[in-house]
């Protein structure tokens, strides 16, 4: 995709267009091939396809996206893997409020006192995704050739 190109989506379709052939293959398949797939992707790609899942699942709420992930979220790695693309994409902010989300998702006793209510987390989370989502439209359109070269066989 050429520069011009990148300039005329918006972050979101952006972002859709690099991610779009990761999803494909990965939908609907068993763990094991997930596994396998998200493993070709270089540290950039495997970000934005993480930066995605959130991005996609969490649009009706932390707690619709609690529901939309349970299936992952039951696995560590998961959390894991949202705050190292927070990291990559040097989003400080939003990996607080991962780390928030995820303390209220486990609930756990002795984090309780770590935990915000259910509404004041949809208001961090949707208040900071914009910020976020330009972020990371930065990102790709400044290093395009790590998005967007040829890492599925």
């Amino acid at each position: 995709m050429r520069q011009q190109e990148l300039n005329m989506l918006d972050d979101e379709q952006l972002i859709w267009k690099c991610v779009k052939p990761i999803i494909q293959k990965v939908r609907g398949r068993n763990p094991t091939i997930k596994s396998q797939v998200v493993m070709q992707l270089n540290n950039a790609q495997r970000a934005l396809f993480v930066f995605q899942v959130l991005y996609g699942h969490a649009n009706e709420g932390i707690l619709s996206f609690f529901n939309q992930i349970s299936y992952l979220a039951d696995r560590p790695d998961i959390w894991d893997a949202l705050k190292s693309a927070m990291e990559f994409f040097n989003d400080a902010e939003m990996l607080s409020i991962i780390k928030k989300m995820e303390t209220a998702y486990y609930g756990t006793v002795e984090h309780l006192e770590d935990t915000i209510p259910m509404d004041e987390l949809d208001g961090l989370y949707a208040d900071r995704i914009p910020f976020t989502l330009k972020l990371v439209g930065a990102f790709v359109r400044h290093n395009p050739a790590e998005y967007m070269s040829s890492f599925i066989t």
